[in-house]
């Protein structure tokens, strides 16, 4: 059964407290998917994924603080994700798979520590990638593979300690760097 619903907007006040695998995936017409203010802690493995329409992710301010593997996965028509102002502490390498139109990405303002090598490589078309405001003190040569398309980058406010000599050089068409990341 294909349910018909362009438009989702969950601010539930801190009673959703799990979305089932494969929650979209009878939602042929959704678009755009908004929950905020849940108690969501963890995104589950195809939780969010498998769905051929949705092209606004938006799960800020909620209480995520893992995202397993393939939490947000097979969505051919994604174009944008939020998840920002969360407790996500470490991305994963298969949190986000298969999301060939991406563009934008926020993960801005969570509790952000680890970026596993790789982790992004299947956003070869995001353009703008926000992940200030977290823990993160280490980039390596891997941590931005697969980024080729990236034009902008926040990493304004976290801890870095350490930059690989490389780590921007495969990513091409950077256009704005922050000039207020402070290395210690």
């Amino acid at each position: 059964m294909n349910i018909a619903i362009s438009n989702i907007v969950a601010s539930n006040q801190g009673y959703l407290k799990i979305v089932p695998e494969g929650f979209v995936r009878n939602m042929s017409l959704l678009k755009n998917l908004t929950v905020s203010f849940a108690v969501l802690e963890r995104l589950e493995k195809y939780a969010f994924g498998n769905s051929t329409s949705l092209e606004i992710l938006k799960l800020s301010k909620n209480q995520i603080e893992f995202l397993d593997a393939y939490a947000i996965s097979n969505l051919p028509s994604l174009r944008e994700i939020n998840l920002e102002e969360n407790r996500i502490q470490t991305i994963p390498l298969v949190a986000f798979s298969n999301l060939t139109k991406l563009n934008y990405v926020r993960l801005n303002n969570n509790n952000i520590t680890k970026i596993e090598d790789r982790a992004f490589a299947s956003m070869n078309h995001v353009f703008e990638m926000d992940l200030s405001e977290n823990y993160i003190c280490d980039i390596n040569n891997l941590t931005f593979f697969g980024l080729s398309k990236l034009k902008v980058i926040d990493l304004s406010f976290n801890r870095i300690t350490s930059l690989a000599s490389s780590v921007f050089s495969e990513l091409w068409d950077i256009e704005v760097s922050n000039p207020f990341i402070e290395l210690n």
